[in-house]
């Protein structure tokens, strides 16, 4: 066994190359959020230099992934304080406001394509071609004829929620 670091080691000699970490024997300073993946963290100064932490790089992705995990095992923890969980609400209020803010414009989105698609199921039931709907509903004639395509492989089944799915399945 060779160590490489405090904490870290190498069995040597094996066909299969294995590390051992032994998370308590790990620098503080290199290896803190290793240090912090575990189900044991100290209710006060530790969980809140983990929030503290975590709100100097909330921006990245990997810390995201690494504060979700630690964050659910202490759940219990963290919600023992309320100053804690008040202090974890301050914390993620903008990513809650820009997640419900998103949700909200997919809606908006949605059902003002869904409108559209009523029009242009109601234009193809009169025998409307593509290019007269385009014109009637003043919309690229492009995106009518992909509605109509949808339209006419599920037809009679006019339903303008699954000719939305269908249509934003492709552009996926």
């Amino acid at each position: 066994m060779e160590q490489q670091d405090s904490g870290i080691y190498y069995l040597v000699g094996d066909a299969i190359p294995i590390q051992i970490v032994i998370v308590q024997k790990l620098s503080k300073e290199h290896n803190y959020w290793l240090n912090n993946l575990r189900n044991d963290l100290k209710a006060g100064s530790e969980i809140k230099n983990f929030i503290e932490s975590y709100s100097k790089n909330k921006n990245s992705k990997l810390y995201q992934a690494l504060a979700d995990a630690v964050m659910r095992a202490n759940w219990e923890k963290l919600k023992e304080g309320s100053n804690m969980c008040e202090a974890l609400k301050e914390l993620f209020a903008d990513d809650f406001k820009e997640s419900e803010l998103k949700g909200r414009n997919a809606g908006r989105t949605e059902g003002a394509a869904s409108k559209i698609i009523e029009k242009v199921i109601k234009k193809h039931q009169k025998g409307y071609t593509a290019e007269a709907t385009a014109d009637m509903l003043e919309e690229p004639v492009s995106r009518i004829r992909q509605i109509y395509d949808v339209i006419e492989k599920s037809s009679p089944d006019y339903d303008a929620e699954t000719i939305y799915k269908q249509l934003h399945e492709k552009e996926e």
